[in-house]
């Protein structure tokens, strides 16, 4: 809501949430008046049912990740905001980071992956924990995924296994890239566990290693940004609805290969 609100050409009209401090409107409400867009920023099982609403009002759409918890289901929703002539982008505002721009810059000097690891950590406290609200972490924690496609390329699953324990889940993928090369990702998110990651990838010429911390960045206002110029202008989106499909299908193969092991 900040970066809608710090933007003088933008008017918040208003907000339908299930909290009360915030709440202005209902959904119904929302979707009946003559707003020109809705954002969808509520829990990922939420998103397919309330995106679709949303394009069937006639509404511009920005949704956060994950759009839908399968792939199917994001293809239908694209394929109505198509029919309804209407913008539906996708934040995945990991692509738009500083560390993201600079491993992308890394591995163009670097060439094809040989093989490695990206390891990463997250807090699991909220609904984020909740698999019936967040979905499976395949699609909870998709931006990782998102990240090394971004950077590699398109990607098939080798191998997976989830773990979970009290108050810890543990995601091991091994991914294969069309280009070629290998790298394991490992994705764990737990109570307390502080927000880090660690890259160690060889490549053709050398290895890929983390980004040093930087700065914080506005990404959502980043983001809103390219929204609001698909919208206006019929700009490009930063990434297309053909990788975002691509990334849901096999954060679903991921999902069905744990699901015949547990």
């Amino acid at each position: 809501m900040r970066a809608i609100k710090e933007r003088p050409d933008l008017e918040l009209v208003g907000v339908a949430s299930s909290q009360q401090d915030i709440r202005t409107h209902t959904i119904e409400d929302l979707l009946a008046s003559d707003v020109d867009a809705i954002a969808v920023c509520t829990v990922n099982a939420a998103h397919v049912k309330q995106v679709g609403a949303a394009l069937a009002a006639g509404k511009h759409v920005l949704c956060e990740y994950p759009l839908a918890l399968s792939h199917d289901d994001a293809v239908k929703l694209f394929e109505q905001a198509d029919r309804q002539g209407k913008v539906l982008h996708v934040e995945h505002i990991e692509l738009l980071s500083g560390s993201q721009m600079a491993l992308r810059q890394a591995v163009q000097g670097l060439g094809r992956p040989i093989e490695g690891l990206y390891h990463t950590e997250a807090n699991s406290e909220g609904w984020i924990a909740d698999m019936g609200l967040a979905g499976f972490p395949s699609f909870s924690g998709i931006s990782r995924l998102n990240r090394l496609v971004d950077l590699f390329g398109p990607a098939g699953i080798e191998d997976a296994t989830f773990d979970e324990r009290e108050e810890e889940q543990r995601l091991v993928v091994d991914l294969s890239f069309v280009h070629g090369g290998r790298c394991r990702l490992d994705y764990r998110r737990g109570r307390g566990l502080p927000r880090r990651e660690d890259w160690h990838v060889r490549c053709e010429r050398g290895e890929l290693r983390t980004v040093p911390p930087l700065p914080a960045e506005p990404l959502f206002a980043a983001d809103l940004d390219v929204f609001v110029r698909r919208v206006r202008d019929g700009a490009e989106g930063y990434i297309s609805s053909d990788q975002i499909l691509d990334v849901l299908s096999l954060a679903e193969e991921i999902q069905d290969r744990c699901a015949v092991r547990r």
